[in-house]
């Protein structure tokens, strides 16, 4: 509150011109410690670019070339930093790669190049590849063969080599479902027959090994992994 306004309110209550000495007092006791804190802000460099920005922000004049000058310094230092900082995120961002598209043409598996058209097998004709799925590394193909009333889930990279089966130890059906790979390509879940019934496996591609993850007599169908891969629903 201004003075004028101090004074407008003293005479507009009919007092004597003189303030009240207890609303001096509490007055000074308010303000002191603002002044004490703006005193030891000020005595600091960065106190005092703070308090010049702040001015100038408000349409008032700094104090000192000086001070300008720093100011203008600090303002160009933090507009580097942020193009520093841009073009570093810029730089460590992860390129996508969509890949070849994976597909089973009457049982043989293909790749092909979403840029040109051109496809190359992955595995020699009759390996009878049902249920294609890629990883999202796209490293990696997992697909599925049904011999008799046994089926097989197998993995093997993109590039022909390291098939391999999962889950060799488990007697697994294939109930036409489409497997889901974890976020980090590490593993997969899958639906499967198992004693009768629809349940859900979940299997290591890295050491082949898979381990059922639903309750004996429950029926679960279509897994789908959390974000986090802690979870799947």
């Amino acid at each position: 509150m201004t003075d004028e306004r101090i004074d407008a309110l003293i005479r507009r209550l009919d007092v004597t011109s003189e303030p009240d000495p207890e609303f001096a007092s509490s007055t000074y006791a308010a303000l002191l410690p603002r002044a004490r804190a703006a005193r030891v802000s000020d005595a600091r460099r960065i106190g005092r670019l703070r308090r010049d920005f702040r001015l100038a922000m408000a349409g008032g004049r700094w104090p000192s070339a000086s001070h300008r000058v720093a100011m203008v310094g600090l303002v160009a230092l933090l507009l580097l930093a942020a193009i520093l900082a841009l073009a570093i995120a810029g730089a460590v961002r992860p390129t996508i790669q969509n890949g070849p598209l994976i597909v089973s043409m009457w049982g043989e598996l293909q790749a092909v190049d979403v840029r040109d058209g051109s496809a190359r097998a992955i595995l020699p004709p009759g390996a009878q590849a049902k249920g294609v799925s890629r990883s999202p590394d796209g490293r990696l193909v997992a697909f599925w063969t049904v011999v008799g009333d046994r089926s097989h889930l197998y993995v093997v990279g993109v590039d022909g080599q390291h098939r391999r089966e999962l889950a060799p130890d488990l007697s697994l059906g294939w109930p036409n479902s489409v497997d889901t790979w974890s976020s980090d390509s590490r593993f997969l879940a899958t639906e499967v027959i198992l004693d009768g019934l629809d349940r859900i496996v979940v299997a290591d591609v890295d050491t082949g090994v898979a381990r059922v993850i639903t309750p004996a007599g429950l029926v679960a169908q279509d897994p789908l992994w959390s974000p986090d891969r802690r979870w799947i629903g």
